[in-house]
């Protein structure tokens, strides 16, 4: 779509808009005023929102900033919302702003070079993603990605304490406006990335956040001002910096843990599915079961030799009921049971 902004005007020379349901219409030019509204294209009809509009606009216009504009295609059946975000070169934390078809990693941000990396309690490589989380992801130049969905303008974001990314909803909110379960959570600022971490006073769509709580609970995520809750959550500032990007990570990770251990899987409680973290500090042969409360076991998750490194799995429980479980790690000599519930 090539755009040109002219006169306090945007022209759109041609905008080809993909419907959820693979139908497409090619709208023709048109030319819309940057305050938005509606224009009239034969039958159809264009509608601009802005207040997200065009990506890579000066933020200095009143009626612009970066993080991409929204166009809605209502002339058919079904109608198609498109978002363009801007991402830029090297590590972005990035996030799913709008109910799609397909969450693949590769369908959502088909452009990415590197795998989307999602933080729970340490880096996890995720090939589907979901609204409300936050994901590493790694481009190769500044461009705008498009992402064709539904508005999504009210997420229910669990968090545990300490740091966790979280994603965005569709429209921008104010951090300060942000409920939270239970009421009144405290946590840190909120940091965005920019080649470095920034404090950020907003949730902007497309975009992934770092925030710290002092508790479990959930973050509500919302567009309007009637929320679940009405208490804000409390921001104390701190000096502490989130978790650095995946690649800085990833090279500390390369050394060799110094013992065995098997860590607290996370989320836990969980529904259906949660990763269990372990440690090697040499080559073993490695068992990782899961047993119910009599003893039964309901999962192999490792049954082999492994390397020695810093280790994890993920068990998805889609099938089993709910209910309290043990996993038990033996590793050589060492061997340890944890708790967890699956709570649907």
């Amino acid at each position: 779509m090539n755009t040109l902004k002219a006169l306090g005007l945007i022209f759109i020379s041609c905008v080809s808009v993909t419907l959820l349901s693979a139908q497409q219409f090619n709208l023709e030019f048109s030319v819309v005023g940057t305050g938005g509204g509606v224009t009239s294209i034969g039958p159809d009809t264009l509608i601009l929102t802005l207040g997200q509009p065009l990506a890579g606009e000066s933020s200095a216009d009143s009626n612009l900033n970066s993080s991409g504009f929204l166009y809605q295609y209502s002339g058919g059946p079904i109608d198609a919302y498109v978002g363009v975000y801007s991402v830029i070169d090297g590590w972005n934390m990035v996030s799913v702003p709008r109910t799609v078809s397909d969450y693949s990693k590769s369908a959502v941000f088909p452009s990415a070079v590197s795998n989307a990396f999602a933080y729970e309690g340490s880096y996890v490589i995720k090939s589907t993603l979901a609204n409300g989380v936050g994901y590493w992801l790694k481009f190769s130049n500044n461009q705008q990605v498009s992402m064709t969905g539904y508005t999504h303008t009210l997420d229910t974001v669990n968090v545990q304490q300490g740091w966790n990314m979280i994603g965005s909803i569709s429209q921008s909110i104010l951090v300060t406006t942000i409920p939270s379960i239970p009421s009144g959570i405290v946590t840190s600022n909120f940091f965005g990335y920019q080649g470095s971490y920034i404090i950020s006073s907003t949730i902007e769509p497309g975009k992934a956040y770092w925030v710290k709580v002092n508790q479990n609970g959930k973050l509500i995520l919302s567009s309007s001002s009637s929320n679940p809750s009405s208490v804000p959550i409390r921001i104390v500032p701190t000096s502490e910096l989130p978790p650095p990007p995946p690649e800085r990570e990833m090279a500390e990770v390369k050394e060799v843990p110094k013992e065995f251990a098997l860590r607290q899987n996370y989320p836990n409680p969980f529904n259906p599915t949660t990763v269990i973290h372990f440690e090697l500090p040499v080559a073993s042969h490695v068992s990782l079961k899961v047993y119910n409360v009599l003893g039964q076991e309901v999962a192999m998750l490792v049954d082999e030799m492994q390397d020695a490194g810093f280790k994890s799995v993920q068990w998805d429980a889609s099938h089993t009921p709910s209910g309290v479980y043990f996993y038990r790690l033996n590793a050589g000599t060492f061997y340890d049971v944890k708790r967890m519930l699956l709570l649907r």
